[in-house]
């Protein structure tokens, strides 16, 4: 089993080793002893002057020459010399009296100042005391104030309910919370991304921010891979779920949100995604003929699922050829090249077929009409499962795709008016408005909630600047335990640095005693605040929190609620499953 061990400057020799335990340890006691010695001397002092000061307040002139006569008189009697003569004033006059009976006369007054004393003396013992105590005290926090390190600027660290403290005296609480932290009033439509591995507390967070959404009446697009926001949130007849294979579902059909020509482009870049740059020919050819294909149907009046799906899967290359007859598309699947159109045909069919789950049946859906309402509180689910995800993932796309386009078609606002929730975004393919979602949308009062578990995973799929962007326009941050130490590294820089002025405690000692010293040195230096191993060690459901403005970066902690289930998280559908195979081989390798 591999054990961490503490690296030193040099390999040290036991005699050296032994040398500097003992002459440090020395050092110390040496320092300690003065120390000690420094805060009883003052204590003693500062005593002996409040029991000067107090037997002064407390007793007269003459009770204190009695007294003194009295310790006089006393003394001679015990070494026996009560005869001698002790000088005493009575009334006024000066009389000579033996030192037995001078000790007589006094007594009672010398009781009467030793009991004043006596009080005045154990009022100095505490006083002296506490001056001993406070002396110690001052300097054990001045010495761990002058080894702390100085914040200068930049990030700082706080506890949740300092950050949230902090919102609400500016009065900038948002009507959102997470981990019982409000978010800032207006920064819900700069974005919320949730980073974390698996079993965390991303949907956690995610649930708390549903339930402000809910409780406030807004609307909200919830893509669900799991189903288990669908199962808590969903309302049958008021919000819709949007999934070919789930049987509540309603009929979309894609030519009900083209708007404009150029959106038979956008949708067929949606759904057909460039995955090699170093050689996208087929992919880009696949989507001019998805593009050409939605609008050849459109013009045929055969604008339905099935022609889609028949088109892509059914036809032969030469029917397929003939129907693209007279568009940009035709000459990429031209027979008379067939081993270049049999590559781009495949790729063409492994984007269109999600298509053969859609149903043209049933109750008609548009989701860019469904955005437009806005005389509702109805959220639209987008829920899958594992095991049908990659056979719908390129629709999943096209649709959330279509949502924020949607949103960016509405009057502009200045406040939250849609939410956007999607967990594991890497999951889906590139959604191809959603770089522009992030950087233009705060004006249509679209809020986006997005959780991811790695960056590479956002660097594969949206490419290294893309990423970024999504990323960087996010500027409320919740940070969960993470696996891998780029992702660590990462959300630790996305955390902050502080400007400081660290400080070091240096030790020198040698045979001398005038050798040995301690002595204090700082410099000025910029750190993480976070560090990423910090972060690769969170316990679940405890993280970070950063929001946008001029405040802390919070250290949080989940907590999970228990909720009713009010919906099934997927209802399997029955019939309407296109389960029609190929009429011909498509070699799926262009090159094999």
């Amino acid at each position: 089993m591999a054990m961490g061990v503490a690296m030193s400057v040099r390999r040290s020799t036991n005699t050296e080793n032994l040398v500097r335990g003992a002459d440090t340890l020395l050092h110390q006691g040496t320092m300690l002893a003065k120390a000690a010695l420094w805060a009883i001397s003052s204590g003693v002092l500062v005593g002996s002057v409040v029991v000067s000061i107090g037997a002064s307040l407390v007793t007269t002139s003459t009770e204190r020459t009695f007294a003194y006569k009295h310790i006089a008189a006393k003394t001679k009697v015990f070494f026996s010399q009560e005869k001698h003569s002790v000088d005493l004033v009575i009334n006024g006059k000066e009389v000579s009296l033996p030192a037995d009976q001078v000790a007589i006369v006094t007594s009672g007054i010398f009781e009467k100042v030793r009991a004043r004393v006596a009080l005045v003396g154990l009022f100095g013992l505490i006083v002296g005391g506490a001056t001993s105590g406070a002396l110690v005290l001052y300097w054990r926090r001045r010495g761990s104030k002058q080894a702390e390190d100085e914040f200068i600027r930049g990030a700082r660290l706080v506890d949740g309910q300092q950050l949230d403290g902090l919102i609400r005296e500016d009065n900038k609480s948002g009507n959102v919370t997470i981990a019982g932290v409000h978010t800032v009033k207006g920064g819900e439509m700069l974005h919320t991304m949730i980073s974390g591995a698996v079993g965390t507390g991303k949907s956690v967070s995610i649930f708390e921010i549903l339930d402000s959404v809910r409780a406030q009446g807004k609307r909200a697009i919830v893509y669900d891979p799991t189903g288990e926001f669908t199962e808590y949130y969903y309302r049958e007849g008021r919000d819709v779920i949007l999934n070919p294979l789930d049987g509540r579902s309603p009929n979309w059909n894609l030519w009900r949100e083209i708007r404009s020509d150029f959106d038979y482009r956008s949708f067929a870049a949606s759904l057909v995604q460039v995955k090699s740059q170093t050689d996208p020919f087929f992919e880009q050819s696949a989507r001019i003929i998805a593009e050409e294909l939605f609008r050849k149907l459109a013009q045929t009046g055969g604008a339905t699922n099935q022609a889609v799906y028949d088109a892509a899967a059914k036809l032969t290359l030469q029917e397929l050829f003939e129907l693209l007859k007279g568009t940009s598309g035709a000459n990429l699947i031209d027979p008379a090249g067939e081993r270049t159109a049999l590559s781009v045909r495949s790729a063409f069919l492994n984007a269109m077929n999600s298509f053969r789950y859609l149903h043209d049946e049933g109750e008609a859906f548009s989701i860019r009409e469904w955005v437009a309402d806005e005389s509702s509180d109805s959220w639209l689910f987008i829920p899958s499962r594992r095991d049908q995800h990659e056979a719908i993932k390129p629709l999943i796309t096209l649709w959330l795709d279509i949502a924020i386009r949607g949103v960016m078609n509405l009057p502009p606002i200045r406040e939250p008016r849609f939410w956007l929730v999607v967990d594991e975004l890497p999951s889906l393919q590139k959604i191809e408005a959603l770089q522009t979602a992030v950087t233009e949308t705060r004006k249509y009062g679209l809020c986006g909630v997005f959780g991811i578990q790695s960056v590479s995973q956002m660097r594969e799929l949206y490419g290294k600047d893309g990423a970024q962007t999504v990323m960087g326009m996010c500027q409320t941050w919740v940070v969960l335990r993470v696996a891998d130490s780029e992702t660590a590294k990462y959300l630790s820089e996305t955390l902050g640095q502080a400007d400081i002025q660290e400080k070091d405690e240096g030790l020198s000692f040698g045979a001398e005693s005038n050798r040995d010293g301690t002595n204090l040195v700082s410099k000025r230096t910029e750190r993480a605040i976070v560090l990423a191993s910090e972060i690769q060690h969170l316990p679940d459901l405890e993280g970070y929190m950063r929001v946008p403005g001029p405040y802390p970066v919070a250290k949080i902690k989940l907590q999970y609620r228990s909720r009713e289930k009010i919906a099934a998280p997927f209802v399997p559908r029955q019939q309407g499953v296109f389960a029609a195979a190929p009429t011909e081989v498509v070699d799926s390798d262009p090159f094999a």
